[in-house]
C-alpha cells in the first residue's frame, strides 16, 4: 500500500518535490479545456452568498476528521447562503489543510436517497455537482444533517460534517469564524490515517530509527507548524479566505 506509512510517504515525497508537487496537483486539474468556461461560471456567483437564504442567518458545523485517534475537529460557522465551494474553503482553513489536492462533499438532498457529489467536475465527469454553483442551503436543511468530506483522494481524508444548528448572525460578526476545536491537523502527504498514526509514534519516539529523517521532512514541508505537535490548537490563529480569489488562484 502506497500510502501505508509515514516512512514510507517520506521516502517517496522528499522535501524538495513536496511544494511543487502539491501545486501541480491543482493546476494540472484546473487545466483543462473547461477551465475558462468553469471561471467564467463562477464569476457571477463567486461571492460568499448566493441567495435565497436571508443573509441575517448562519449555519453551524462540526467537522470531525474520521479515522484518527484521538478526534481532531472544529466548530465553525458560515453564512447559510453560501456554496459548497466556500464550504470547501472554510474547513480548509479552519483545519489548517493547504487545499493541494482535490475534494468532494457526499450529501443526500432532503428525503432523497442518491449521494450526491460536489465538487471540482472535469470535462468528463457528468456526475459531479461544482461546489462554486451549489448551495449548501439546498443540501443542509436542519439540524442533525450530515455530509462527508473528503479531501486528497490518495491519502483519504474523509472529514464528518455536521450541521448543528441554523442561528441568528451576531452584529458586527465577520463570517465564516471557527469557534473552537481541538488538536492539530495532520501533515499534507504523510499516508492518511494510517501513515499518520505511524507518523505521530516515531516523532514521539526519539530513538526510532527513522526519527530524524521524519523530523527534517516535517520541518522542511510545514515550517511554520515546528516543532510538530498533534496537540496544538489555537483557535486565534486561524485566518480564512476568500472563496474567490482562492478559487481562481
Amino acid at each position: 500500500d502506497p500510502h501505508r506509512t509515514a516512512a514510507g510517504a517520506y521516502a517517496r515525497s522528499p522535501p524538495s518535490l513536496l511544494s511543487c508537487g502539491q501545486t501541480a496537483s491543482r493546476r494540472s486539474h484546473y487545466a483543462t479545456p473547461c477551465h475558462s468556461d468553469r471561471r467564467a461560471a463562477f464569476a457571477p456567483a463567486s461571492k460568499v452568498y448566493l441567495g435565497g437564504v436571508s443573509k441575517s442567518l448562519i449555519h453551524q458545523f462540526r467537522v470531525t476528521l474520521l479515522d484518527v485517534d484521538p478526534t481532531v475537529w472544529r466548530r465553525i460557522q458560515t453564512p447559510a447562503g453560501c456554496s459548497f465551494w466556500a464550504l470547501h474553503v472554510a474547513i480548509q482553513d479552519s483545519m489548517g489543510w493547504r487545499d493541494a489536492h482535490l475534494h468532494a462533499f457526499r450529501i443526500k438532498k432532503p428525503r432523497g436517497r442518491k449521494v450526491w457529489e460536489i465538487g471540482l467536475p472535469d470535462e468528463d465527469d457528468d456526475g459531479t455537482l461544482p461546489g462554486w454553483l451549489t448551495a449548501v442551503a439546498d443540501y443542509f436543511t436542519e439540524p442533525g444533517t450530515v455530509a462527508t468530506y473528503e479531501y486528497d483522494f490518495g491519502d483519504g481524508w474523509r472529514h464528518e460534517v455536521l450541521l448543528e444548528g441554523v442561528l441568528l448572525a451576531e452584529p458586527g460578526v465577520r463570517y465564516p469564524r471557527c469557534l473552537e476545536g481541538e488538536r492539530a491537523c495532520p501533515p499534507e502527504d504523510c499516508g492518511g490515517p494510517p501513515g499518520y498514526e505511524d507518523l505521530v509514534g516515531i516523532m514521539r519516539d526519539p530513538a526510532h530509527a527513522e526519527h530524524d529523517a521524519l523530523a527534517t521532512w516535517l520541518a522542511r514541508s510545514d515550517a511554520a507548524q515546528q516543532p510538530f505537535d498533534p496537540d496544538r490548537f489555537d483557535v486565534a490563529a486561524i485566518r480564512f479566505d476568500d472563496p474567490r480569489k482562492r478559487f481562481l488562484k
